[in-house]
């Protein structure tokens, strides 16, 4: 096989895929919490490009057919005939758990792959050893449950439902499930192996697997080419339907995409009981014509004797020839643009779904932005306003003749209490407007001022209180200038006094608003870094994010 446009391929897409990586590090560098929508993002994005590289590296790899169908449709024979030997045993009990891989190499051995993804390797002889105790497990646990439903059954007159329900207790109880999800025959077989990973997957039988859909799926999107397998006395399988409409409804993107071969096994059974081979054709093709690039009829069982036997009359009735030369004209020609294709649309069906959280992102984003921006404008032109309104205040509450008419005290109390009052709804508005997340850390204004407390304050009193004493006392004609002298230092005094305790308030006052204006601007700086960066970083932040947005939408407009 000419790997070289593969290889192409390949370098083009890990460069791309570096260049995601590298973006997607600046991210995270900017990143300061672990329940920010930016760390959401970059964990949606770094899982999905990590899946998608796990995929792309089969592009190194031989192209992957992979055989799917229901448990008893004859998908072991029909490997061993591609094989032409007899390399996978076939089973009493359909194989529900796991997927066989069949690797060509010089070394024969097997490789078991669990669950938690961990492996092993073992001799040819001892890994069979192996899969073979887990198939008596499994068929010793399945005997089980049966025999435990039979007993709880005889002599019982039980709904159906009750039954359902216990039988369903004793499965999840008892039945054995292997932690084995992948097993790979490394076999030294020349011929197909030489252009193809073969791959057996579990059964799609519904009473034997669940979550087939989903699991069907999932084999399907790593398949590069598929063998569908169909019985020839069960053609109309609403299974087999339900899941095929699933495929070309969500994963097929147009008729050229099909890479599906059906093959109807066992038509020797079809043949003793009917001629007419053509009106079974005929049937599948109205039945399935939309969704398989090739269909073909097979014995299985009639090739695999034939080549044990050396029987070329066999072989050539169980027409293995053209289901070998439908995968050499449908797929191993066009292997290599097949497998480009197959991962071009992944990366598209990847790109699609990463570009819109992107967008989600980029919209919340901007919005917050705009939101940042414009609680900075509205703080700058509240704290002037504030700053004007209390000195007006403070100018008409401090001043001689009001302070001279009225008890100051009251007064004092009066204007402190329009001053906290003020700065308290200035602070709740601009404090609402300049958070960005629901994470809470409220801290405790302390805005009191104590004015009457205040030195100034008791001095001005004390002289306030003396000028109208003096005022009110009655005097010779002789002592008016004398009184009025003394009047006119006393207010001198008092206005003197007015403008030092006037100073004092607004320096106390000036000095609070600036305290509550740093406080506003750290929550709306600290709140936008929880939900997103540093607001000083977004120029690079938004680069860093565009970059990853046109590499994607590369992937996700230009190809699959």
């Amino acid at each position: 096989m000419n790997y070289s446009n593969r290889d192409k391929v390949y370098e083009e897409i890990v460069y791309n895929i570096e260049l995601l990586n590298h973006n997607i590090k600046n991210i995270k560098i900017q990143i300061f919490s672990k329940s920010s929508q930016t760390y959401e993002l970059t964990t949606i994005i770094e899982k999905a490009i990590n899946e998608t590289f796990k995929n792309i590296k089969e592009l190194k790899k031989p192209f992957l057919l992979f055989v799917i169908g229901s448990g008893k449709y004859g998908k072991s024979t029909i490997i061993n005939s591609l094989l032409e030997d007899n390399i996978l045993q076939t089973k009493d009990i359909p194989n529900t758990w796991k997927l066989d891989l069949l690797i060509h190499s010089n070394d024969r051995k097997i490789e078991i792959i669990y669950d938690d993804d961990s492996f092993q390797s073992f001799s040819y002889e001892k890994g069979n050893e192996i899969l073979k105790n887990e198939e008596i497990k499994s068929k010793d646990s399945k005997i089980f449950v049966k025999n435990e439903f039979q007993k709880y059954k005889n002599g019982k007159n039980l709904k159906i439902e009750e039954l359902k329900l216990y039988k369903k207790y004793l499965e999840d109880k008892y039945l054995y499930k292997s932690n084995i999800s992948e097993v790979r025959h490394y076999i030294n077989k020349e011929g197909i192996l030489n252009e193809f990973i073969i791959v057996d997957t579990p059964g799609l039988n519904q009473n034997l697997l669940k979550n087939t859909k989903k699991r069907m799926i999932d084999y399907y999107k790593r398949a590069d080419g598929v063998i569908w397998v169909l019985d020839s006395q069960n053609i109309v399988s609403k299974s087999s339907n339900d899941l095929l409409n699933e495929l070309k409804e969500n994963y097929l993107i147009d008729n050229k995409n099909n890479n599906i071969i059906c093959v109807v096994n066992k038509i020797d059974i079809i043949k003793k009981k009917e001629n007419d081979l053509f009106k079974v054709k005929d049937k599948i093709n109205k039945l399935y014509f939309n969704y398989f690039k090739d269909i073909v009829l097979i014995s299985s069982k009639e090739a695999i004797k034939g080549y044990i036997k050396n029987d070329k009359n066999l072989i050539k009735s169980s027409n293995i020839k053209g289901l070998k030369d439908s995968i050499d004209i449908n797929f191993k020609r066009y292997s290599e643009d097949m497998q480009i294709r197959s991962k071009f649309k992944n990366l598209k069906l990847m790109s699609n779904k990463i570009i819109k959280e992107i967008n989600n992102y980029k919209r919340n984003l901007y919005s917050d932005i705009y939101k940042f921006d414009e609680a900075k404008r509205i703080l700058d032109e509240e704290i002037d306003i504030i700053r004007n309104y209390l000195l007006n205040h403070i100018n008409k509450f401090i001043s001689f003749d009001n302070l001279i008419s009225n008890n100051i005290k009251i007064e004092l109390n009066n204007l402190e209490y329009i001053i906290v009052s003020e700065m308290t709804k200035m602070y709740n508005y601009l404090k609402n407007i300049s958070i960005f997340d629901t994470d809470s850390d409220e801290c405790k204004l302390n805005l009191e001022f104590n004015i009457v407390k205040i030195k100034e304050t008791t001095n001005l009193e004390n002289l306030i209180l003396e000028y109208k004493i003096s005022s009110n006392k009655n005097t010779i004609d002789l002592n008016i200038i004398k009184k009025k002298r003394n009047n006119e230092r006393k207010i001198y005094t008092i206005k003197n006094s007015i403008n030092i305790l006037k100073n004092i308030i607004n320096e106390n006052v000036f000095k609070k608003i600036l305290e509550l204006e740093q406080i506003i601007i750290n929550k709306r700086k600290t709140s936008f870094r929880r939900k997103y960066t540093d607001y000083e970083l977004i120029k690079d932040h938004l680069i860093y994010i565009n970059n990853i947005d046109s590499i994607l939408k590369k992937w996700g407009d230009d190809n699959g």
